[in-house]
């Protein structure tokens, strides 16, 4: 991801959209990238975390996985700094009640 974060914020933009096409493209496949036990989910931030350097922010949102607002560290990685600024964002990572 930090290579395809990186690419977006240099403004190659095209680059960084193969980054998430490749990521795309492993589809269900398991793997570590996240340091913890395979999942799936983390080519998911990783997706999500490119489309937020590239500043859309929309699709970055869609592309987060699903319990990405049920972990207590949303705020504080790199993609939820970047969507600091964008409500629905905040909307997904309030606590629930």
């Amino acid at each position: 991801m930090l290579q395809g974060v990186a690419l977006a914020k240099r403004g190659h933009r095209a680059e960084a959209e193969a980054g998430i096409a490749t990521l795309s493209t492993l589809g269900s496949q398991r793997f570590n990238f996240c340091g913890r036990s395979p999942s799936v989910f983390c080519g998911e931030w990783y997706r999500a975390g490119i489309a937020a350097a590239l500043g859309d922010d929309t699709r970055a949102v869609s592309l987060l996985p699903p319990n990405f607002g049920t972990t207590g560290t949303a705020h504080r990685n790199m993609v939820g700094e970047m969507l600091q600024h964008y409500a629905p964002f905040l909307e997904l990572i309030k606590p629930q009640e």
